[in-house]
C-alpha cells in the first residue's frame, strides 16, 4: 500500500505512560486542516506533515504563510472513533524507528467518501 500524506496542525501532546518501555514516549494530537488525497480508513499507511506558520518557525520573512514539516509520525491507522456526527478520530501507530512518539490521534471532519471511508472499516468486520 502506498502512503498517504496528510497535513495537520499539532494540537498537543501527552506522555504515553507505557510501563513496558524504558523510554518516555509521547502521544501526539493533530487536527487535519486540508482534505487528504484519498479518504482515510483503518489499515491505511499515512505520513503526517505538521503545519506551522512562519512566525512559529521563527522565519525572517514573516509572511505568516503555512509551512509543512515532517512530524516524525509515519505509520498505519489502527483505530477509528466517531467523536460526534461531524468528526472522526483516527489512531495512528507510529512505525518510525527510534521515535519518541508512539501514537498520533488525528481528528478530521466526517465527510463519507471524501475525507473518511467508514464503510471500508465495516466491510472488514
Amino acid at each position: 500500500l502506498q502512503k498517504t500524506i496528510v497535513y495537520a496542525k499539532l494540537r498537543g501532546s501527552a506522555p504515553a505512560n507505557n510501563p513496558q518501555n524504558y523510554r518516555i514516549l509521547d502521544v501526539r494530537f493533530y487536527d487535519i486542516i486540508a482534505n487528504p488525497p484519498t479518504p482515510l480508513h483503518v489499515g491505511q499507511k499515512v505520513d503526517i506533515r505538521e503545519l506551522y506558520t512562519e512566525q512559529e518557525g521563527y522565519s525572517i520573512a514573516g509572511t505568516g504563510e503555512l509551512q509543512a514539516k515532517k512530524s516524525g509520525v509515519d505509520g498505519t491507522i489502527e483505530g477509528v472513533r466517531l467523536v460526534d456526527n461531524s468528526t472522526v478520530k483516527f489512531v495512528v501507530r507510529n512505525k518510525t524507528p527510534r521515535s519518541l512518539i508512539s501514537h498520533a490521534h488525528i481528528l478530521i471532519p466526517r465527510i463519507n467518501g471524501e475525507t473518511v471511508a467508514l464503510e471500508w472499516w465495516r466491510k472488514i468486520l
